[in-house]
C-alpha cells in the first residue's frame, strides 16, 4: 500500500510526463438572446400559410456531441467513451470540456474508478480535440485534469446550440400569411410564453409547457400599405390570394 501511495504521488508530481495538469474551469452558463429570423428592409416573398415574421427569445446554451467511440490511454489509466451528448459543459481559457455521466476511468490500481471520463475541444481550433479525465474531487485532486494520448480514432466533436424551451424567459412570436381577398390581408398570430417550473405530487421539479395565445387579424390595404402588429411594422409590396411580398420595417417586439 505504501509503495502504491508513493507511485500515485509521483505520477501526479510529473504532469508533463504523464499528462496530469492543474486546471481551473468554470461552468459554461446560458445567455438570454432574442433571435429575429427575417432581414430588415429587404423584399421577402411567402406563400399562403408560410411565416411572415418570427422571433424567439430564450436562454441559449451549447451541448457538445461526441459522434464516435474513442479511447485515451496513459501509463496506468484508460478512458473509453461515446457516442454521447454532454450538456453541463465547462471551460477554461483554451478548451471546452464535456464529462460523461456513465464512462469512468479504468486504472491499474482502482483508485480512480469513480473519476469521469470526458472530451475536450479547442475554442479556436476545432481540430484540437481529445480525451480527458477529471480527478479533481478524488485522491489526486491537485492534478486537475488528465489529458490522454489517443488510442484509436480522433473524437468527432460538434458544438450544438440549444434553446431552453421551458422557463419564464422563453418567448416565441410568429406571424403567418393567412389569406388575401378584396383588399383585405389576414394574418395569423401565435405567441408562446414560458412559465415557471412546477412541482409534481412528490415535490420534484417538472417542466411546464409554455402558455399559448393565437388570433387572426385583418388589414385593409386600401387604407395603408404599412401593417403594424405586435410592435412590428411591415410594408406590403404586393398581395395576391397565393403570394405576399413585403419588407420588414421593424421586427417583432421581444418584451
Amino acid at each position: 500500500m505504501y509503495s502504491r501511495f508513493i507511485l500515485i504521488v509521483a505520477l501526479c508530481a510529473l504532469p508533463l510526463m504523464f499528462g496530469c495538469q492543474s486546471a481551473k474551469t468554470t461552468s459554461m452558463g446560458s445567455t438570454l438572446q432574442a433571435n429575429h429570423h427575417q432581414p430588415v428592409n429587404e423584399p421577402i416573398r411567402v406563400s399562403t400559410g408560410q411565416t411572415v415574421l418570427s422571433m424567439i427569445k430564450a436562454e441559449n446554451s451549447d451541448k457538445l456531441v461526441l459522434k464516435n467511440q474513442v479511447k485515451g490511454s496513459s501509463s496506468t489509466t484508460t478512458c473509453e467513451l461515446g457516442p454521447e451528448e454532454f450538456y453541463n459543459l465547462e471551460e477554461d481559457a483554451k478548451y471546452i470540456y464535456g464529462f460523461s455521466k456513465t464512462a469512468r476511468v479504468d486504472d491499474f490500481w482502482g483508485d480512480y474508478k469513480t473519476a469521469p471520463c470526458g472530451v475536450y475541444i479547442n475554442k479556436t481550433n476545432s481540430l484540437d480535440v481529445g480525451v480527458v479525465d477529471d480527478t479533481r474531487d478524488l485522491f489526486c485532486a491537485g492534478c486537475g485534469l488528465t489529458f490522454y494520448e489517443l488510442d484509436g480514432p480522433v473524437p468527432e466533436l460538434e458544438l450544438v446550440p440549444m434553446i431552453k424551451y421551458y422557463g419564464e424567459s422563453y418567448l416565441h412570436r410568429e406571424i403567418k400569411f393567412e389569406s388575401y381577398k378584396d383588399d383585405y390581408l389576414t394574418l395569423y398570430f401565435l405567441e408562446k410564453k414560458g412559465s415557471k417550473q412546477g412541482y409534481d405530487a412528490q415535490g420534484n421539479r417538472e417542466n411546464v409547457k409554455p402558455e399559448m395565445f393565437e388570433k387572426t387579424q385583418s388589414f385593409d390595404l386600401t387604407e395603408s400599405k404599412t401593417v403594424e402588429i405586435m410592435g412590428a411594422q411591415i410594408e406590403i409590396i404586393e398581395a395576391t390570394p397565393d403570394t405576399l411580398v413585403y419588407k420588414v420595417l421593424s421586427p417583432l417586439a421581444s418584451n
